[in-house]
């Protein structure tokens, strides 16, 4: 377009662009969990008795109990 000589639809185009891309930046994340929820997960994470981590085949989570899994 620069070869055509219009700069004002070039910086027009530049223009809307940039703000679609400072958008996109400045996203939020929707939580899809309820505060609850959250809770839960928290208190799992900070239980020192279980282990949670990914199976070895398949995308599944396993829990499991810490003596468990460091005797195996």
């Amino acid at each position: 377009m620069e070869e055509t000589g219009e700069p004002d639809a070039i910086e027009a185009i530049r223009n809307l662009l940039l703000s679609h891309i400072r958008k996109g930046f400045k996203m939020t994340i929707k939580n899809n969990l309820s505060f609850e929820e959250r809770q839960i997960l928290k208190g799992l994470k900070e239980d020192t008795s279980i282990i949670i981590c990914s199976a070895d085949k398949g995308k599944a989570v396993v829990v499991e109990d810490t003596d468990a899994y460091i005797y195996i």
